[in-house]
């Protein structure tokens, strides 16, 4: 019995295609029915036909599915909200984040080849969100006094930290050093704001036990990455290889 050449698949006698893979079959001198490899398989059958999709389309199908899933998941909400209550209450607090959500993804990939402009709009997005939560809620109106500075706070850190991580010539242990100062800032940054809403007046507390716990790790990790590292890699230095 003949085994297809193209997929392995054994092939009775009277065979003249493969019916897996479709490489034709040639009789041999004997009258053996043998795999032909120089011939392609059938138009339409195989894993040779198979349509490989470029990056730009591969983006293109990944926003049209997630936006109607977040269409999907948007309209499903405010029905269940709808029916159960018979107006939109609730809903619109996830409806608020699944928008939200489709921005911070989508955006990055209308806009791939223009990173500040994505940066731009995801901040001035999560602006968006935030206030969106605080006038969904009547009773109490918190953006001004925490909501916004909150955001401009931690986004500023965001850009800075990335703004040095780009500059900085060899990419390690530095990194992590960045994070933990952006951390501890925002930390204090946070602090501050709930002192100035609530008491107006700053007074240092758990934010400091997180800075003087974090600085010290930052410092050791700038160290070794400018210090030590810049001439023998961690692995040599530890013996790792």
């Amino acid at each position: 019995m003949a085994i297809c050449v193209h997929c392995g698949v054994e092939l009775g006698n009277d065979e003249k295609r493969c019916p897996l893979c479709g490489t034709s079959i040639m009789a041999d001198e004997h009258g053996e029915s043998t795999p032909h490899a120089d011939l392609w398989p059938a138009e339409g059958t195989g894993q040779d036909n198979v349509v490989v999709l470029t990056r730009s389309e591969r983006r293109k199908i990944f926003i049209e599915v997630y936006s109607v899933c977040s269409i999907v998941a948007a309209l499903a909400v405010v029905a269940m909200d709808a029916l159960l209550d018979g107006k939109p209450g609730w809903s619109l607090y996830p409806v608020s984040a699944i928008v939200y959500l489709y921005l911070v993804v989508c955006l990055p990939l209308f806009f791939r080849k223009r990173p500040g402009v994505t940066l731009v709009l995801v901040a001035a997005a999560t602006l968006a969100f935030v206030w969106a939560l605080d006038a969904l809620d009547a009773s109490h109106s918190w953006f001004p006094t925490i909501g916004a500075p909150i955001v401009i706070i931690a986004e500023a850190l965001v850009g800075i930290s990335l703004a040095i991580v780009a500059r900085a010539r060899r990419k390690g242990v530095n990194v992590v050093g960045v994070a933990l100062v952006a951390a501890s800032a925002l930390c204090v940054g946070i602090e501050a704001t709930l002192d100035l809403a609530f008491s107006e007046r700053i007074t240092p507390g758990w934010s400091s036990i997180v800075t003087v716990a974090s600085l010290p790790v930052a410092v050791l990790l700038f160290y070794l990455h400018y210090r030590v590292t810049s001439q023998a890699s961690l692995a040599k230095l530890f013996h790792l290889s």
